[in-house]
């Protein structure tokens, strides 16, 4: 399941890299995306971590919880397709990537220690 999960992370990052480099050209303007894209996802894990991990765990148990993170994925990764393929879309690119990311860092993470 975990090579499963990277690779979908991985295909989605190197998609992503992909629309960006072809909708900004200036470096600057990459650069200033790439700090708003890692800026948010941080954010959002600092919430998850603080308002919703530890209720995941007590309610549902760490290895349920561990089925987040793929089923955030194969989501993420058929919507991330679908967007690619058809209308590449690079907020929605973002917005998929950013929540996949704040899952993996909150959620996965916090619960694959607790085991």
């Amino acid at each position: 399941m975990s090579l499963f999960v990277n690779l979908v992370n991985t295909a989605n990052e190197w998609a992503l890299d992909k629309a960006v480099a072809g909708a900004l050209r200036p470096a600057a303007d990459v650069h200033a995306f790439d700090a708003r894209y890692m800026l948010v996802p941080n954010l959002l894990t600092l919430a998850l971590q603080v308002g919703v991990t530890a209720r995941l765990v007590g309610r549902f148990g760490a290895r349920s919880d561990l089925l987040a993170l793929p089923l955030v994925s194969i989501l993420g990764g058929l919507a991330f397709a679908f967007a690619f393929a058809f209308a590449p879309s690079l907020p929605l690119l973002r917005a998929l990537q950013i929540v996949e990311n704040a899952t993996d860092y909150s959620v996965h993470t916090s619960t694959r220690e607790l085991l």
